[in-house]
């Protein structure tokens, strides 16, 4: 992919930083962009075309980076009405090899999504439920949402990203809002 397939033209540049990149200038309905770099685009199209299966994992945690918990749960929910005994991907844990292989708790961790890191808790640790805010309790039971027994499973906050952090690691480094829940130690596993 180093070549323009029509005119062989060099088309990929390296960063300052070593990183391969094609630029080029898009003009769509959202108007012109010019120096975009399409090599992450081409990347995630090839490996999801090599990997179809990752594309609901990966958009999980483009979900939780997002911070949109309702596609999350619609997601889960899906899940588990067709599940019919056949093995499926666990996207509570997922890790994402294109995106450093965060797990959706670190992406809303790194993204500041507070609930979506309450609903993976809620859902996907050890956590013990006495420890949760009354609040979250109170919501996650007015959406119908069960506490699944983890035993045997691995808890979400015990997940390690590509630099070996766990999301607690990363909301130390992150401080602000995580500064609370560091304290409390809602993300020690």
């Amino acid at each position: 992919m180093n070549e323009c397939p029509n005119c062989g033209a060099q088309i990929t540049r390296m960063t300052s930083s070593g990183q391969e990149q094609i630029l080029c200038n898009l003009n769509n309905e959202g108007g012109l962009q010019e120096g975009l770099d399409i090599m992450p685009l081409l990347i995630e199209a090839s490996y999801l075309k090599t990997y179809p299966e990752e594309r609901r994992g990966r958009a999980f945690v483009e979900f939780a980076r997002e911070g949109d918990a309702i596609s999350m749960i619609d997601m889960l929910k899906e899940d588990a009405e067709d599940s019919d005994g056949e093995a499926t991907i666990d996207l509570l844990r997922y890790q994402d090899p294109l995106g450093g292989m965060s797990s959706a708790l670190h992406a809303a961790v790194n993204s500041n999504n507070v609930t979506v890191a309450w609903l993976l808790l809620w859902l996907a640790s050890g956590l013990d439920t006495a420890r949760f805010p009354q609040e979250i309790t109170t919501h996650a039971e007015e959406m119908e949402l069960s506490r699944a027994n983890v035993t045997g499973k691995l808890d979400v906050r015990t997940l390690k990203d590509s630099d070996g952090m766990t999301a607690q690691q990363c909301a130390t480094i992150a401080g602000g809002v995580w500064t609370e829940w560091i304290k409390h130690g809602w993300l020690d596993a």
